[in-house]
């Protein structure tokens, strides 16, 4: 009786096609890349700058505000290179998780200064603390030992340096072609500039197994071959990574951006430039949502979500609100996540849309098909209350 009421208000609500079964349903359609794009114009307001929220199994945008610079512009990317600088130096093995390092609050060399504007610490900071923490000293000491060649390559493999293939008018960036500098590996200068579109794909095969996919637009049909190459990155190092991006929500330099409130393990880098004129700032956030318990890091194909906030004269703190904004209205997609209650029935929802099947309790399940239920009322109820006023008008 429950599964035949709930059929109805999915058909009536929803307009989505259900199969018969037992007890399980197969949903073909939802709306939630349309409740993401309204949250992203929404959450972007008149702010200068650039989302993207993407599925990072399949490389399928599924939402993004301005386009042009999201594709056709490259930026110093700052403080949110370093996991590729970090990912460098692992490799090479000058870099372990038990690295530690004081802060000194600045670093000084020769022809290069850069401060620190996280707490200051009286222990000395780890991998982990310093990428949450976004320590520029700690990283500074790292560019110094990193290899240019090995760096530049780590950057190629991920994608920088070439179009992804979005856009016939798309940047290909910049590289370092010079002879080293220190502020290559913060993402520092003008020597170094990625667009958006690259560096969120570049975080996508950091986080979801290796895989570099050609990010498509859900207005054309998904390519043939969406897989650029498959990287190899190992698995203490994507772990390590991850869990350092999660520190970056719970204490970090996004700790007070309300990320770690959402119900669902959410993770990402902060990052902010200075624009090549060399007087105003540029904010960077690049973060994750996967279906997994916050306290849980989630395995590649549990990633459901990644976003990218890219603002003008901003900080990557302000860009990490923005993408809470726009990723809390997922919530309700996102949060039915425990799959095998004891007691409870079962369905199986198919959505087209993201190309997966869950399997999560009626009552969840209920829950999300009375909340999009709710939305299309208030739509109609505002709907005629426009439709109204335009009658009294005439």
């Amino acid at each position: 009786m429950r599964i035949t009421l709930l059929f109805c208000v999915l058909f009536l609500f929803c307009s989505c096609a259900v199969s018969p079964g037992d007890s399980h349903a197969t949903v073909i359609h939802n709306t939630s890349d349309e409740e993401l794009q309204s949250a992203a114009v929404e959450a972007m307001g008149d702010r200068e700058g650039t989302a993207i929220v993407i599925d990072p199994r399949t490389g399928k945008i599924r939402a993004i505000v301005n386009p042009r610079p999201a594709f056709e512009q490259a930026y110093p990317p700052g403080s949110s290179i370093k996991p590729f600088t970090a990912l460098t130096s692992l490799r090479s093995g000058r870099l372990t998780a038990l690295t530690s390092r004081k802060c000194n609050t600045r670093y000084t060399s020769e022809n290069f200064e850069i401060a620190c504007s996280h707490p200051r610490s009286q222990s000395p900071l780890n991998l982990r603390q310093a990428l949450a923490y976004s320590c520029n000293d700690y990283f500074a000491h790292v560019s110094e030992r990193l290899n240019q060649g090995a760096f530049i390559s780590t950057l190629k493999s991920f994608g920088f340096g070439a179009r992804t293939g979005i856009s016939a008018a798309e940047s290909e960036g910049t590289l370092p072609e010079h002879e080293w500098r220190l502020q290559d590996g913060l993402g520092e200068g003008d020597s170094l500039l990625v667009t958006p579109i690259q560096l969120l794909s570049a975080y996508n095969a950091l986080v979801n197994g290796g895989h570099l996919y050609r990010p498509w637009s859900a207005q054309n049909s998904q390519p043939a071959h969406t897989e650029i190459r498959n990287l190899a990155v190992a698995p203490d190092h994507r772990r390590l990574l991850v869990e350092s991006m999660r520190d970056v929500i719970l204490y970090g330099t996004a700790s007070r951006s309300g990320l770690s409130d959402l119900p669902f393990y959410v993770f990402g880098k902060t990052g902010t430039s200075t624009s090549s004129n060399g007087f105003r700032t540029q904010g960077w956030f690049v973060g994750f949502a996967a279906d997994n318990e916050p306290s849980e890091i989630p395995a590649a194909d549990r990633i459901n979500l990644g976003i990218l906030v890219f603002l003008k004269r901003a900080h990557g703190s302000e860009c990490a609100e923005i993408a809470r904004r726009i990723i809390s209205r997922d919530v309700p997609a996102m949060t039915q996540i425990n799959y095998a209650i004891a007691g409870h029935d079962m369905v199986k929802v198919r959505s087209i849309s993201e190309g997966i099947t869950r399997e999560l309790p009626l009552e969840d399940y209920t829950a999300g098909v009375l909340a999009a239920e709710s939305s299309i009322e208030n739509n109609l109820k505002h709907s005629r209350r426009r439709r109204s006023s335009a009658e009294l008008l005439a």
